[in-house]
């Protein structure tokens, strides 16, 4: 009989061999139980990541290793999770998206302000508010051809959050709206700046999840592939498409200098609940 620790190196190989897509190769592991409705990742320093989970769960952030095993967990003080969607940072802060909106009538959208000192030495933190609502939105919900304001995306660009949307209308047209919001804590009213066409497959496949800028790209996730865009005339565009072989709820997404860190969700019929670690 085979070792558990030989089983488990054939398996991670085997695992290997079948994500492998476009020459990148997948480096897969196995979520703590605790992230089994993970929706947003971020790299915290050279050793660790963090992540959260979305609507229904604690307002806790967790720290893991770069193999995705946790670490410890921190409270964030005096707020709940409405639907924590998206991580980003900078290089002092972590900002936390609580902008999810399924049905599109959420008036209490917001972002969490957290310092990152805060979060390495401590249980428990406190968070600043970035409160935002859209100024392309009157009703709470808008009709079926009108449901462009759920978000789980979001990432920093210099002083600035950049915000994309999730598309719900009927019928699909594959585009999201991009919004630019303040770092500093207040109340805004945002008006989109442009939109992005991300795909023509509906929103199951096509629809925003998880977004990262890095350098000069943008990286928006879906639950089947990563598109990179970039400014071209100062319009975005595709510039290279990550397609996944294995349709699963991939909700985070984070890039950094030597990797594409990708996370889904645990679901019974779709699996997940692992961390995709990608060399491109």
């Amino acid at each position: 009989m085979l070792s558990r620790s030989l089983r488990h190196n054939i398996t991670l190989i085997w695992i290997l061999f079948a994500l492998e897509l476009f020459g990148q190769r997948i480096e897969v592991f196995e979520l703590p139980s605790q992230l089994s409705e993970v929706s947003g990742i971020e790299q915290l320093d050279d050793s660790t990541l963090i992540a959260i989970n979305d609507s229904g769960n604690t307002p806790t952030l967790f720290l893991l290793n770069m193999d995705g095993s946790l670490r410890r967990s921190v409270e964030i003080k005096g707020t709940i999770n409405n639907d924590w969607e998206d991580l980003a940072r900078d290089e002092d802060h972590i900002y936390i998206a609580d902008i999810g909106n399924n049905f599109n009538n959420r008036q209490n959208q917001k972002i969490l302000k957290v310092r990152i000192s805060d979060i390495l030495l401590n249980a428990r933190v406190n968070a600043e508010e970035i409160n935002i609502k859209y100024f392309e939105q009157n009703e709470f919900p808008p009709s079926k051809d009108s449901l462009y304001f759920d978000a789980e995306s979001i990432a920093v660009l210099g002083d600035s959050i950049i915000l994309v949307t999730k598309n719900r209308i009927t019928p699909w047209n594959g585009l999201a709206f991009v919004y630019s919001i303040s770092k500093i804590p207040g109340n805004y009213t945002l008006k989109a700046n442009r939109r992005i066409d991300i795909g023509n497959k509906g929103w199951r496949v096509d629809s925003a999840t998880g977004m990262d800028i890095f350098k000069e790209g943008w990286y928006i996730l879906t639950y089947g592939k990563i598109q990179k865009y970039r400014f071209n005339e100062n319009a975005l565009t595709i510039e290279h498409t990550f397609k996944f072989r294995k349709f699963t709820q991939k909700e985070a997404v984070v890039v950094t200098e030597d990797f594409i860190f990708v996370a889904d969700e645990r679901h019974k019929l779709l699996g997940g609940g692992k961390l995709y670690r990608i060399n491109p």
